[in-house]
């Protein structure tokens, strides 16, 4: 006995039948097993779902818009537990690279002061002093603790408050 679900309800319907027996949904001179045939194609599925979730759409809204389509339940949850999976491994990795980013700028900014300070003499009097090694000494380190703490927001909690990727490929 080969079963779908319904676009409305969620329920098994029976491929045979012409009408759920939950809803009592009857598609408009189409059997049910017309419609499982109009379904999306697993691998259609993965793509669309991958790309809106990347893209900041909600599962719980991805998930009724499949269903709508016929696109069975088990087999949708199984992709939205993978597809949600990559959307925060993809976060984690971005966390990481901004962690990094954020440390290399923080250490560069602190050489720039260190550096700056060599410019001093003892007696505290100026010798000609780059303005553009100060402000990198000063806006360095700020921008690297800035990117720091946004890269391990990004590894604590992967994907939350983000609307969209900058450009996520299948690479990262």
């Amino acid at each position: 006995m080969t079963t779908t679900t319904c676009g409305k309800c969620g329920s098994v319907v029976r491929l045979d039948h012409s009408a759920c027996p939950a809803c009592g949904e009857v598609r408009s001179g189409t059997s049910v097993r017309a419609a499982a045939a109009a379904a999306p194609r697993r691998e259609d599925v993965e793509i669309e779902v991958r790309a809106r979730l990347m893209w900041g759409e909600s599962p719980e809204g991805v998930r009724a818009d499949f269903l709508r389509k016929g696109v069975r339940s088990v087999e949708l949850d199984v992709v939205l537990r993978k597809a949600v999976e990559e959307r925060k491994k993809y976060y984690r990795n971005l966390g990481l690279k901004n962690l990094i980013g954020g440390a290399v700028l923080f250490a560069l900014g602190l050489a720039f002061l260190l550096i700056s300070n060599a410019f001093f003499k003892g007696e505290g009097e100026i010798r000609r002093l780059p303005i553009w090694m100060l402000i990198a000494g000063i806006t360095a380190p700020v921008s690297g603790i800035l990117l720091m703490v946004k890269g391990g927001r990004r590894m604590g909690r992967p994907g939350e408050g983000e609307r969209e990727t900058e450009a996520h490929t299948e690479g990262d």
